[in-house]
């Protein structure tokens, strides 16, 4: 009787961990990654990209996303996206296609890499810290400001969209996000009125990043936000980004509240790295054809009904594979 027993629970073990259906393949974490592209010269856009890999079917994606910080809005066109159903199997690829898609964007708002000043990142591994609450010093300085700036995001239970009833019991989550200069009342930069099927099923927030426009433009000092949201997906929690902007006429009583430093930035990262050349980087860089299998793996962007976007040779691959 106890030999059946055993057996029986080897057996069932054995399922566990070799079906792909099993509860090892149902909750591996997907976690995505950020990179900053940057402001246009006015502020008025502001693009980041998003990216990963898919951890069931090993495809990886990118996509980048250009904001309107005025009005807190996708500018037409964006996002541009390359799906895991693409089936390109490395970052590196996904990548250097999702650029060359958004690139004529990019180039027209003038979007640049080297006005980007980061004042807070809240990375997924730190611990012990209130990520939905950043308070910052809106110039460089050592010293605190006479009121930093204090941005915080706040999340409420809403109702289950159709596309999440079948994807996870949990509750999910709408999203606001406030701003306020320290001693003075707070603004409600956004509030929920439904969860968008491009978001998925969110069930948590925090603020991964705030940044500044490196130089204040004519409507004062100009902040991006991204955002982290933690999702049910279908292999188990998913880390995905949403941004938005905040432009701010600053302090009047406090004339280099918002004194720019033109030598100082922390944030000098390239988005490609030239394989020859470390230093050398290029909005079209490649590596000789030879892609690398990155280590890091990450996420899937499952909305693939959000929008139509199919490669140029996507049907002629296809007709390949008949």
């Amino acid at each position: 009787m106890y030999s059946k027993i055993m057996s029986g629970l080897v057996l069932s073990l054995v399922l566990l961990v070799g079906s792909p259906s099993g509860a090892v393949a149902r909750y591996m974490e997907d976690i995505s990654e950020r990179r900053i592209i940057g402001f246009s010269p006015n502020g008025d856009y502001f693009a980041f990209e998003e990216f990963g890999k898919n951890p069931g079917s090993g495809n990886a994606y990118a996509n980048i996303y250009v904001i309107n910080t005025i009005r807190n809005k996708w500018v037409k066109g964006s996002p541009f996206r390359v799906k895991p159903s693409e089936g390109l199997r490395t970052r590196r690829r996904v990548r250097k296609r999702v650029e060359r898609m958004a690139l004529p964007l990019l180039r027209r708002l003038n979007i640049q890499r080297n006005k980007v000043r980061v004042l807070a990142t809240n990375p997924i591994t730190e611990l012990g810290k209130n990520k939905r609450r950043v308070r910052v010093n809106p110039r460089v300085t050592i010293s605190e400001v006479n009121r930093p700036m204090i941005f915080s995001v706040d999340q409420f239970t809403i109702g289950t969209p159709r596309h999440c009833r079948t994807v996870t019991r949990k509750a999910i989550k709408g999203l606001i996000i406030r701003v306020r200069r320290e001693g003075e009342r707070q603004k409600e930069l956004h509030r929920d009125k439904k969860i968008p099927k491009s978001r998925g099923c969110p069930i948590s927030y925090t603020i991964s990043d705030v940044i500044q426009l490196k130089k204040s433009s004519r409507r004062g000092a100009v902040y991006a936000l991204i955002y982290s949201i933690i999702r049910q997906g279908r292999y188990g929690l998913e880390r995905r980004f949403i941004g938005g902007g905040y432009h701010d006429r600053g302090d009047s009583r406090d004339p280099n509240y918002y004194r720019d430093s033109d030598e100082y930035s922390d944030y000098d990262t390239p988005y490609y790295y030239n394989q020859g050349n470390p230093e050398e980087t290029s909005m079209t860089s490649t590596n000789g054809g030879n892609d690398r299998e990155d280590e890091y793996s990450t996420n899937d962007y499952r909305d693939d009904s959000q929008d139509g976007y199919k490669p140029k040779d996507y049907y002629k691959r296809k007709q390949r594979r008949r």
